[in-house]
């Protein structure tokens, strides 16, 4: 997969995905939807 060599666009998807996970379920919330962003 392309993508996942750009460091840049997984550095940009990981904060993302930390965002939007602190939204929905604080810090835990984060951390799960990176895990979940990585394991994909």
């Amino acid at each position: 997969m392309e993508l996942l060599s750009d460091w840049r666009f997984v550095a940009a998807a990981a904060a993302a995905s930390f965002i939007i996970g602190m939204s929905r379920g604080g810090f835990a919330g984060g951390i799960a939807f990176v895990g979940v962003l990585i394991m994909a």
